[in-house]
């Protein structure tokens, strides 16, 4: 497992909000802003993945997809993260095949209270951990599940965040303490 302090936390969040944020403001003319810009002589962001690797077992990708969501859930990029959140709603064609849509007040709501739940495991933690990624097949699809380590004094909350691939992309589909 990798241990990421709050300073590393506190840089990849910033540079990773700001890339997504960034590229979602370029792609959609969307309205969310930061505030921080990137420093011009600052590495290079991590870009964020839009096609799953063959086979879909990259642990890499569902880790990166999670600090992503991280960092938009803690500056309250609600219209970016809701893409991050698998569609769990009463249109069965969408369900566990698509992801929320800000744009409705519905699914923003949802959005917002997955967003409110993470923002509230890393306010009260002094930092985490990820564990290995474990594949479970189950009727929606695969499953890619994380189990994340949220160290709070002495002791450790454990909270599994749960993946679907959806639309090229892995996406929270369950979160479970």
């Amino acid at each position: 497992m990798k241990k990421v302090s709050r300073a590393v936390f506190a840089r990849v969040v910033l540079v990773t909000t700001s890339a997504v944020l960034l590229a979602g403001a370029a792609c959609s003319g969307g309205t969310e802003t930061s505030g921080n810009a990137t420093p011009p002589n600052a590495p290079p962001a991590p870009q964020a993945s839009r096609t799953l690797p063959r086979g879909t077992d990259d642990p890499a990708a569902v880790r990166t997809r999670l600090a992503e969501l991280f960092g938009l859930c803690k500056t309250n990029g609600i219209n970016s993260a809701a893409s991050y959140f698998v569609y769990r709603g009463p249109d069965k064609a969408r369900e566990w095949k698509d992801t929320y849509r800000a744009a409705d007040p519905a699914e923003r709501a949802a959005v917002q209270d997955g967003c409110a739940r993470i923002k509230g495991y890393l306010d009260k933690s002094e930092g985490y951990t990820f564990g290995p990624v474990k594949v479970e097949k189950e009727s929606e699809g695969d499953w890619h599940v994380i189990e994340v380590s949220f160290k709070q004094g002495a002791e450790t909350r454990r909270v599994a965040f749960a993946f679907l691939p959806v639309k090229g992309q892995f996406s929270v589909g369950d979160i479970d303490q």
